[in-house]
């Protein structure tokens, strides 16, 4: 599990840092982002734990990169169980990409899904499966 972080993690930083920015008029917004809560997509849906712990850890680690603001876990875990418009969730936390993942637990197979979301537009800018 914590080679699919240190990979998530490098994959979202080179995004982040490299990327497109198309809110350069704000510094502030340019190198910032939301770690959403992960879903449980799991059959039995006992994956709760999982998915938080892969959330805070990404927090985390993501929170260590120099320039990048990371918002806080308790104002990003307020839309877990919510569906809410990644625009919205943009504008209402003031960044400019969300993470959001799901965790499958089935017999022996786990897989983990995390994607980058553009907030002004809401397109993928970055998708990985492990």
């Amino acid at each position: 599990m914590t080679v699919s972080v240190a990979i998530i993690f490098v994959g979202l930083c080179v995004w982040l840092l490299t990327g497109a920015r198309p809110f350069r008029s704000n510094p502030e917004v340019s190198s910032s982002v939301a770690v959403l809560p992960f879903a449980d997509m799991s059959p039995a849906g006992d994956q709760a734990y999982l998915c938080d712990g892969i959330a805070e850890e990404l927090i985390h680690t993501l929170s260590r990169v120099p320039g990048l603001r990371v918002v806080a876990r308790t104002s990003a875990f307020q839309y877990k169980g919510k569906s809410v418009d990644v625009r919205r969730i943009g504008k209402e936390l003031g960044v400019r990409s969300v993470v959001e993942g799901s965790v499958r637990h089935n017999g022996s197979t786990l897989r983990v899904t995390v994607q980058l979301i553009n907030t002004a537009d809401g397109y993928h800018a970055w998708s990985a499966a492990y």
